[in-house]
């Protein structure tokens, strides 16, 4: 059954969207320790300006897999574990959105090499 141009997502989903958006991002957000310049240093970390990080912080951004890997990395955990991190775990977030901590590891994630 082909969709009609003005097809628009059912209230349940987009209420949906809206939770795992903003779940997400406060995930982000509070696994970086909160400094003065927190954005800025995070900005440099995945080469972007802090408007752009702010603009991650809302809650409205749609984040590609790009940007996920990228923060991933920076952060130096697996994609995996940032979303086990951010959305799956709702026991780790209290009833002011804020994320229980976890230990960042030290080492960068593994890359998987070529095959020769």
């Amino acid at each position: 059954m082909p969709q009609s141009k003005n097809y628009t997502d059912p209230l349940p989903l987009k209420i949906y969207k809206m939770k795992c958006k903003s779940t997400l991002a406060r995930g982000i957000h509070s696994y970086l320790t909160p400094s003065p310049d927190y954005k800025g240093v995070f900005a440099k970390k995945i080469n972007k300006c802090p408007s752009e990080i702010s603009k991650y912080f809302s809650g409205n951004h749609n984040f590609t897999i790009e940007i996920l890997c990228e923060i991933a990395f920076a952060l130096k955990i697996s994609l995996k574990d940032l979303f086990c991190y951010c959305t799956l775990n709702p026991s780790r977030i209290d009833n002011m959105g804020r994320v229980a901590p976890l230990t960042i590891q030290n080492e960068s994630p593994k890359v998987p090499q070529e095959n020769r």
